[in-house]
């Protein structure tokens, strides 16, 4: 895995972050939809483990990802992400 700079408040944030929420939310606020990689889903029947059943090796891969796409989103002058599309019926 690449080592990414971030600002020390971020690097903090990613690195206290709740796995299992960190992807989705820095997939939301980023519009970078790749960060959500099905190895990386958390396992719904572990949800009261901080770690969303993922293993210390997908963690470090999740947070990586999270960094990699704050630091790429940073670069490009923090846009704003694409607006939700409707529900498909």
């Amino acid at each position: 895995m690449r080592s990414v700079t971030l600002l020390p408040p971020t690097a903090a944030a990613v690195e206290a972050g709740v796995v299992g929420a960190l992807l989705p939310a820095v997939a939301h606020a980023t519009g970078d939809l790749s960060v959500l990689r099905d190895e990386l889903r958390p396992d719904p029947d572990a949800v009261f483990d901080p770690a969303a059943g993922l293993t210390p090796d997908q963690e470090a891969e999740a947070r990586s990802l999270a960094a990699e796409a704050l630091r790429s989103w940073r670069d490009r002058g923090c846009p704003a992400p694409p607006p939700p599309t409707p529900a498909a019926s």
